[in-house]
């Protein structure tokens, strides 16, 4: 187990550190606090901290003096510095003092701080271990050249510095003619085979897949910004064409993206910047990840050249994203108003022909050249927005609870805004999912109705029902109930119900004295003559003759059972 110090002036900080991460999942079975660098230094022998997260400004002892006083002493101990924005010459100070990493104090996230915290410890309880001859591909400086790009994205540093930078962390680019990659990974859909804490697991076994492949090449550097977002920059070769150079570099993502879909089964996409110098890195990086964003358009393609990007003035870093005031809007008010009452039809009358077609007729607008990457996000939620709303309305049937709930579209861990192309498929799909879905519950619910109706005529056959009444006592329309009553049973009501009525006549004729006109009464017939002819359609015989028939086989009966038991005498 490890020891940690937190060292700050300002108690709100300690504790806000102390209270954000899980030491003891990471291994750290003491965690102390300190107000100043003296503290520490008094109490060092006592603590014997294997990391020390520290503020660079401290009234008495600062950051680094930090550093240098415990390093004498305690050479293994690692230490993560906490700057601001101004503190670009501390940071870099600490780090060549031998500090593992660096946080920003006013942008700390609790997933930087403990990402960045559980790699030290891992590395740490490594080095502790008895030495063999494999190491972690997770190498520091990964997460220490990870947290400087992730600055440079926060804060606009001068190029001198970023050059300095870049040199210290011993990058393999030499920043002064390159392009910008960025890769995405489709993580919602990977999260629903690993799980909602599967992203670090997903990251873990991308930033080893990566290390690996870049250990071929001399010219490539890569940042992880997010476990859904990497960062490549590749330099240019001298006296290498740009159409030489593109080829190169698509090449090497085609390469790539096969290792991560091999072995990881995770789909990606990149986004390529054109050639730049240093001053444009940021410029590069938004650009490459405005082109990956493109591949959401693309059918085949993975790989997006950001001069593939509409001509958008420089300075519009959101013209992708922002719907635009025209046809972007307008595109955004079709879905809200024609394609949900196209589709709303098509559904409501079972008409699935038609709701394909219009899903094909709208999703063929939503192309590259006709709206802005979140237009088309937009338009894709309407849609999905449509489809719970028709999933809310299915699972209203009676005959759901019998059926199941239906299950929402993009339910099963499919991302909506990966790709159109699928989306549009995915949707098409659902469509027919719901359309079949439909149709079980209205057969469901007929089979229901038709077997409630005949229960209700089992209990009231003596009533003056008809099928007026029955249809009126259950809502429904008496011929539609005629013909489902038909359609499910194989005979038409009044003939059921007539049945029902001659069963429990035979039941009174061989069990009472009643007459023929008292039984026609009981079971609801008003006319004695009509419930005469009825029985005898029913059992070939009049009411007269069935008594007598079962009579006649009730002596038969008797008169056998004597000439048996005589034989027995």
């Amino acid at each position: 187990m490890l020891n940690l110090v937190i060292v700050d002036d300002e108690a709100i900080v300690r504790h806000g550190i102390r209270l954000s991460v899980p030491w003891k999942e990471l291994s750290f079975s003491r965690v102390e606090e300190a107000s100043s660098g003296k503290e520490v230094i008094d109490r060092l022998d006592d603590w014997q901290p294997d990391l020390i997260i520290t503020d660079m400004i401290m009234p008495d002892i600062n950051g680094m003096e930090l550093i240098r006083q415990v390093k004498a002493r305690k050479s293994s101990c690692k230490f993560i510095v906490l700057s601001c924005t101004n503190d670009f010459a501390y940071v870099k100070e600490a780090l060549l003092l031998g500090a593992s990493d660096y946080l920003l104090k006013m942008t700390i996230r609790p997933d930087d701080l403990t990402e960045c915290v559980s790699r030290i410890a891992k590395q740490m309880i490594e080095e502790k271990k008895p030495k063999s001859g494999r190491q972690s591909v997770l190498t520091e400086d990964h997460y220490k050249v990870g947290s400087f790009f992730r600055d440079i994205l926060t804060y606009k540093h001068a190029a001198a510095q970023i050059k300095e930078m870049s040199s210290l962390y011993r990058l393999r680019s030499t920043l002064s003619r390159f392009s910008v990659t960025v890769m995405q990974v489709n993580l919602k859909e990977a999260l629903f085979r690993f799980g909602e804490d599967g992203s670090y697991l997903i990251s873990f076994s991308l930033i080893n897949l990566i290390e690996d492949f870049i250990k071929k090449y001399e010219d490539l550097d890569f940042f992880t910004v997010e476990h859904d977002e990497y960062v490549f920059i590749m330099d240019s070769r001298p006296q290498e064409s740009l159409c030489d150079y593109e080829n190169r570099l698509t090449r090497r993502w085609i390469e790539l993206a096969g290792h991560i879909q091999k072995y990881l089964k995770l789909d990606v996409r990149f986004g390529i910047s054109g050639l730049c110098h240093l001053e444009r890195l940021l410029t590069a990086y938004h650009n490459a990840k405005k082109a990956a964003e493109l591949n959401m358009f693309r059918k085949e393609s993975s790989t997006v050249h950001s001069r593939e990007l509409p001509d958008y003035p420089e300075d519009s870093s959101d013209s992708l994203v922002q719907p635009n005031a025209g046809k972007d809007c307008d595109l955004i008010a079709l879905f809200d108003s024609r394609f949900r009452q196209r589709i709303t039809h098509a559904l409501t009358y079972g008409k699935e022909e038609e709701a394909l077609e219009t899903i094909e007729e709208y999703f063929a607008l939503l192309q590259e050249d006709r709206c802005s990457i979140r237009t088309a996000e937009i338009c894709i939620d309407k849609a999905a927005a449509l489809m719970r709303v028709c999933a809310m309305e299915l699972n209203s049937y009676p005959s759901a609870k019998d059926v199941g709930p239906v299950e929402e579209w993009g339910a099963r861990g499919f991302n909506l805004h990966w790709s159109i192309d699928r989306t549009k498929d995915s949707l098409k799909q659902y469509c027919s999912y719901l359309l079949d879905r439909k149709r079980r519950l209205m057969d469901t619910g007929r089979r229901r109705v038709i077997v409630e109706i005949q229960s209700y005529l089992s209990v009231n056959y003596a009533n003056k029902i008809t099928l007026e009444q029955t249809a009126k006592h259950f809502h429904m329309n008496k011929n539609y109930l005629s013909q489902l009553f038909k359609l499910e049973t194989g005979i038409n009501f009044t003939r059921y119900l007539n049945g029902i009525r001659v069963d429990r006549a035979k039941q009174l004729i061989m069990q009472t004295s009643d007459t023929v006109s008292e039984i026609s009464d009981k079971i609801g017939f008003s006319d004695f003559r009509y419930f005469s002819r009825v029985f005898k359609q029913h059992t070939g015989l009049s009411p007269m003759e069935f008594k007598h028939s079962m009579n006649d086989k009730g002596q038969d009966r008797e008169s056998h059972s004597k000439v048996r038991d005589s034989q027995f005498i």
